[in-house]
């Protein structure tokens, strides 16, 4: 049978001559294309695997897969061959190799992914955002080695002077040898609040050197306060303008 005998003979089965008439949205030979392609699909073997294959670029972590209901395995392909990628235990595991922003880590080869539903929410609602079309399913993979250590530290060796961008972080201070640390001068800071946790796990003494008119706690302007105790010490010092830094810790400190 032809594609006319079949719509003819779809009419006077169903009784619905209006789906082959001018402009009808559904129209009798569409459901005639749909159920030839499902008999195809039983008479070959049912239902395959797909396969969806994109280029990744540096730096890249997010594959969108529209309309992906499953995901079975993920191969990473290369000039030197083709790698099975692990599958993450969970989301918080992706999240893990990210703990920082991404632009600060240095891209590997991808090891691990793990898929995800990524609904996208615009922080604005914009008339024409509406117009995109956002996957839903996408798969997460780590574009690093692994995880990275934190960078909230900074290791001190030597002597130095503290820079303002390290504020929030903690120092550590590791030398058997005597270490001065210049805190910066409130001339040089903008508003209140910079703050330095310090932590002594040297054998060394360790002398915070003030500058300018700057005190901090009970010592003179441009003092200093110091821990000569050979054990491990603490000592958070924040600035509270008007030249005054306020420190607290364990152990022993003295000003001068």
């Amino acid at each position: 049978m032809n594609l006319s005998e079949i719509r003819d003979l779809f009419v006077e089965i169903s009784g619905r001559a209006d789906l082959v008439q001018t402009g009808a949205t559904l129209t009798a030979d569409q459901l005639i294309r749909e159920a030839s392609k499902e008999l195809d699909r039983r008479l070959f073997g049912g239902k395959t695997e797909g396969r969806y294959t994109v280029d990744i670029t540096a730096g890249q972590i997010l594959v969108p897969i529209p309309y992906c209901r499953a995901i079975k395995d993920v191969w990473l392909y290369s000039s030197t061959g083709k790698t099975r990628l692990s599958k993450a235990d969970s989301a918080r595991e992706m999240k893990e190799y990210y703990s920082e922003d991404k632009n600060n880590l240095t891209p590997d080869t991808p090891a691990v992914y793990y898929p995800i539903n990524a609904r996208h929410v615009p922080e604005a609602a914009v008339p024409a955002s509406f117009n995109n079309a956002y996957a839903f399913d996408d798969v997460l993979y780590d574009s690093p080695a692994g995880p990275l250590h934190p960078t909230n530290y900074q290791l001190i060796t030597a002597s130095t002077t503290l820079l303002i961008s390290w504020s929030g972080k903690f120092i550590i201070v590791d030398s058997a040898s005597d270490i001065i640390l210049t805190v910066p001068a409130s001339s040089d800071i903008t508003g209140i609040g910079i703050n330095y946790q310090i932590k002594k796990v040297g054998t060394g003494r360790l002398t915070l050197q003030l500058t300018g008119s700057d005190v901090i706690n009970d010592s003179s302007a441009n003092g200093t306060i110091y821990c000569a105790e050979t054990t491990r010490a603490d000592m958070n010092i924040v600035f509270v303008g008007s030249s005054i830094w306020v420190g607290s810790g364990s152990n022993i400190w003295t000003t001068t």
